[in-house]
């Protein structure tokens, strides 16, 4: 139970950082600029530089198959959340361009703001091995295939980008050169990996800060309306972690260890993530649909999170 505890812990005090984001934001003490100025960091630079230091350790065959593994089973795994998406907002009544978010939404967990932090309590370094692994199949999908089905269904078609724009994000920039660094097993220099750790080590706080500046545009009693504000919350945090624990529960302890099975698991377990909203901005016409959706999953999460680290642990 001390680890459910410290899961608790942990996730109390990134809502917390949410909460702070959103009234440093709401009484004007940080500017619109300065938010905005957060997002491109975040994606553009910490997420980068975040996912090669989490392959900055040993290679070894057996690390790399291990890894190669959970990234194969990780990109079925978000297919089968995309699918979900299409069918949930179908039967739920989503329409225009909410209905790309709600889909991106289930598609795209918050596995790195809040993901990696849970993780790191529950396994320790192995776990963030794995959870890279995770991480950069999210990063092949949610940045290609999931901006497409949100520029898809909005309304305003200049904000389709084209494949080369797709691909070549800083995100999946940064996946390519973790991997390789690691299947080559070269270290980067003691100050550059030193720089590079300062710089990760802001990533949960300054994420968790944008996303409570991104909802302070809206009352914060606002957020709390709306059915589907929790019938996504319901799908993101409670059937798909638990269809992906179904699912995986035959090749546990065979085809995949503990460890990543519970990577596996974790990493589908967490709220909406909090890119959807800076997506959503750019690519869609309904950003408020985003923010709802992560505010409700993310005060959630702090239930749901330690009830499914039960079943992994």
């Amino acid at each position: 139970m001390a680890t459910i505890y410290a899961v608790f812990d942990k996730l109390v005090a990134l809502f917390m950082l949410v909460m702070a984001g959103y009234f440093l934001r709401r009484k004007n003490i940080v500017s619109e600029g300065f938010s905005t100025g957060i997002s491109g960091f975040l994606t553009k630079v910490v997420l980068p530089v975040f996912f090669v230091m989490a392959m900055q350790i040993e290679f070894t065959p057996e690390k790399f198959q291990n890894g190669l593994k959970v990234y194969v089973f990780s990109i079925i795994l978000i297919l089968l959340a995309t699918a979900i998406g299409f069918v949930t907002a179908s039967i739920c009544g989503v329409k225009g361009a909410d209905k790309g978010v709600w889909i991106y939404g289930c598609m795209l967990p918050n596995h790195a703001f809040i993901g990696f932090p849970v993780m790191a309590v529950v396994f320790g370094e192995e776990g963030l091995f794995y959870a890279a692994f995770a991480n950069a199949a999210l990063n092949t999908i949610a940045f290609s295939l999931g901006v497409v089905i949100v520029g898809l269904y909005a309304q305003d078609k200049s904000k389709k980008k084209s494949l080369k724009q797709l691909l070549l994000t800083p995100m999946n920039v940064g996946t390519v050169v973790g991997i390789i660094l690691f299947v080559l097993d070269i270290q980067l220099p003691g100050p550059v990996a030193d720089s590079f750790t300062m710089i990760t080590n802001t990533m949960s706080a300054m994420a968790m800060l944008f996303v409570g500046m991104v909802l302070s545009k809206y009352p914060i009693m606002s957020m709390f309306k709306g059915i589907k504000n929790y019938e996504i919350t319901l799908v993101r945090l409670v059937i798909i972690p638990v269809l992906v624990y179904f699912i995986m529960l035959p090749f546990r302890g065979g085809v995949i260890d503990n460890v990543a099975f519970g990577i596996l698991v974790l990493s589908h377990a967490v709220p909406v993530g909090s890119i959807v909203a800076t997506v959503a901005a750019e690519y869609s016409d309904d950003p408020a649909s985003a923010s709802r959706y992560i505010f409700i999953s993310t005060l959630l999460c702090l239930v749901s999170i330690p009830l499914i680290s039960l079943l992994i642990i």
